[in-house]
C-alpha cells in the first residue's frame, strides 16, 4: 500500500473538517482534508444558515458562553473570508420573530435584544402572521449566513495557505501499538496510508463507523431534516418568523426558506412529499397568506446528534500522537476547484403547485452555530453547528489534540 505524510489528516470536507483545517493553517500548521463526496455536499450545504446564539439545546447551559463567541467569529469571518477569497459569505445582522399561540419564554444576554410585543406591536414587525397570535418575542442581534458559500470561502481560504483538499474515503486508523496507549501513525485510506502527527474525525452523522477505529463508542447518529425553498407572494419576509422548532424567512436567494423536520431516517436523504406537507403545515399556521406559494426546491440532508444533545470535542481518553509536536510550517496551496455536483445532486425538485394546510405539527428549527477548539494554545477550529429552541440538535465535530479526536 503506497504512503504520504502530512502535519495533520482531517476526515471529512463539510463545515467542521473545513474550518478546521482553515483555522490551523492560519496558526502555521498545514493538513490534508480527506473528503469522499463532495466539499459542502451534504448538510453543510443545505442548512438554514440562522444564527441564534440566544436559544438552542444547552443554552441556558454548558454551550451558552460557546455560542456568544461563535456569533463574533462568524462577524470576523464574514470580512477576513471576503479580503482572502472575494467570496460573500451572505452575513446578515437579522431580527427574530418568535409567535405565541400559547405562551413563550426567551432568555436575555448582553449585547441583544429581546422584547414581548402583544399582537398588535408584532404585526408592525410583520402584517402577514396569523391572526391566531397571542404575541410574539421580538429578539434582534442574531443574523444568518449562506453555509454552502461559507464552506467553499473556507476552502478556497485554506488552499490558499497551504491545505490539500483530496478525495478519498478513510477505512481506519494506523497505530503504533508499541508506544503507550497505541499511538496514531496515519489515517488508513483504501488505497493508501497517510502518516500523520495527528488526526482530526470531521464525519459529522457518520462520525459512529470511527467508533471501531478508536476503540470508543461515538454515539452519534443521523438526523434527517428538509426544508422547502418557495417563490412566495408580496415583499420578502426580512424577519426570521418563527414558531417551536418552525421558521420561514426570505433568503438572499430571493426565496422563502421554510423548515424543518427531524426525522429518524437512517441515512435516507431523499425528499418526501409527507415532509412538504409537514412543513407547508406550519407554515401556514405562522403566515396564512403563503397559502399560494410556490414549492420551487426540497432539500433533504443528514444532521449529526450526539446521544446527549451536546458537541463532541476532545481527545480522546488514552490515546496519543507521535511523539514529535506539530511543526510550524507553510506551503504553497493546491488551488484545484472544486466540482458542486455533489451539492446539487442532493436537492430534488418538485412539481410546482400551491401550499395547502395539512397539519399543525411541529419540525425541528436548524440555526448554524460556531465553536471553537484550541490546539497547543493556538486557535485550531471553528465549526458549525445545529441547534433550536428544545430540540436536541447541536451539531459537533472531533478533534485531535496530541492524540486524536472523534467525531
Amino acid at each position: 500500500m503506497a504512503e504520504s505524510s502530512a502535519d495533520v489528516v482531517i476526515v471529512g470536507g463539510g463545515l467542521a473538517g473545513m474550518t478546521t483545517a482553515y483555522y490551523l493553517a492560519k496558526a502555521g500548521v498545514p493538513s490534508v482534508v480527506i473528503e469522499r463526496d463532495a466539499i459542502g455536499s451534504h448538510a453543510s450545504g443545505f442548512a438554514y444558515g440562522g444564527l441564534s446564539p440566544l436559544s438552542g439545546f444547552g443554552i441556558p447551559g454548558p454551550q451558552a458562553e460557546m455560542a456568544l463567541h461563535a456569533m463574533q467569529l462568524h462577524r470576523e469571518l464574514t470580512k477576513s473570508l471576503l479580503e482572502e477569497t472575494g467570496i460573500d459569505v451572505d452575513f446578515r445582522v437579522r431580527s427574530s420573530l418568535a409567535l405565541a399561540f400559547t405562551e413563550l419564554w426567551q432568555q436575555e444576554q448582553p449585547g441583544y435584544t429581546v422584547r414581548w410585543l402583544d399582537s398588535v406591536e408584532a404585526r408592525r414587525v410583520e402584517p402577514r402572521i396569523s391572526d391566531e397570535t397571542l404575541g410574539a418575542t421580538l429578539i434582534e442581534g442574531g443574523g444568518a449566513v449562506e453555509p454552502y458559500r461559507l464552506v467553499l470561502a473556507l476552502t478556497r481560504a485554506a488552499e490558499h495557505l497551504g491545505v490539500r483538499v483530496r478525495h478519498g474515503r478513510a477505512i481506519g486508523l494506523r497505530r503504533d501499538h508499541r508506544q503507550e496507549g497505541g499511538r496514531v501513525t496515519g489515517v488508513v485510506l483504501e488505497r493508501e496510508v497517510l502518516s500523520c502527527a495527528a488526526a482530526v474525525l470531521a464525519l459529522g452523522p457518520w462520525s459512529a463507523e470511527a467508533s471501531g477505529w478508536i476503540g470508543v463508542p461515538i454515539e452519534v447518529r443521523p438526523l434527517k431534516g428538509q426544508i422547502l425553498r418557495l417563490q412566495a407572494p408580496g415583499p420578502p419576509v426580512e424577519c426570521s418568523v418563527g414558531w417551536g422548532h418552525n421558521y420561514a424567512t426570505t433568503k438572499t436567494d430571493g426565496l422563502l426558506w421554510a423548515g424543518t423536520t427531524e426525522e429518524e431516517a437512517g441515512f435516507d436523504e431523499e425528499s418526501t412529499l409527507a415532509a412538504r406537507d409537514e412543513i407547508g403545515g406550519a407554515l401556514l399556521r405562522m403566515l396564512p397568506v403563503m397559502a399560494d406559494a410556490q414549492v420551487a426546491q426540497q432539500t433533504a440532508c443528514l444532521r449529526p446528534v450526539a446521544s446527549d444533545g451536546l458537541l463532541v470535542l476532545g481527545g480522546v481518553p488514552g490515546r496519543r500522537s507521535q511523539g514529535h509536536p506539530l511543526r510550524s510550517r507553510h506551503g504553497a496551496g493546491d488551488r484545484r476547484s472544486r466540482s458542486r455536483s455533489g451539492h446539487a445532486n442532493r436537492a430534488r425538485r418538485l412539481r410546482a403547485r400551491p401550499l395547502r394546510r395539512r397539519s399543525r405539527s411541529a419540525a425541528a428549527r436548524s440555526q448554524g452555530v460556531a465553536s471553537m477548539a484550541r490546539l497547543n494554545g493556538k486557535v485550531a477550529a471553528v465549526t458549525d453547528g445545529a441547534s433550536g429552541i428544545g430540540e436536541a440538535t447541536v451539531r459537533r465535530f472531533v478533534f485531535v489534540d496530541g492524540g486524536y479526536t472523534a467525531m
